[in-house]
């Protein structure tokens, strides 16, 4: 179950489809194997891989990257209304493709949009700071003359 949502969880890989359960599942096997209880004898580097690749799952971060989301789900990804998000798609921001009369989004493209968005706040952020940096130096300066 989604905490921000409270809607059940599905994710699709490939053709595959794991259910919440499955998540709950990769989340417990993510602990035991963080915790040294693997059912087999793992090496060191094996169990870190495993358990990154099984946390990484429990949190819904895997994905294929065709991997096809409707407009309310990619929405609840970039954690925008849908309005907004259909916006972005009818402005070209986003790629989207049409299966039969309904907008689809791969998860790479909203990936991809999130890291420019990402690029983009960084960037600004790092231009307030010289920015704020510039201002204070030209304040300490002003009050030692």
């Amino acid at each position: 179950m989604n905490s921000k949502t409270g809607k059940r969880i599905s994710i699709n890989i490939g053709n595959a489809r794991l259910t919440e359960e499955d998540i709950h599942l990769a989340s417990e096997a993510a602990c035991r194997l963080s915790a040294g209880e693997a059912l087999m004898p793992l090496s060191p580097s094996l169990t870190r891989i495993l358990s990154r690749v099984l946390t990484t799952l429990a949190k819904g971060e895997i994905a294929h990257p065709k991997t096809n989301l409707s407009t309310t789900t990619a929405a609840e990804y970039l954690e925008v209304s849908r309005p907004c998000l259909v916006r972005l798609l009818a402005e070209g921001k986003i790629p989207y493709h049409m299966v039969g009369a309904h907008r689809r989004v791969y998860i790479k493209d909203l990936k991809a949009f999130k890291s420019r968005l990402d690029d983009e706040s960084y960037a600004t952020l790092a231009e307030l700071r010289a920015h704020t940096q510039d201002l204070k130096t030209q304040h300490e300066e002003a009050n030692q003359n």
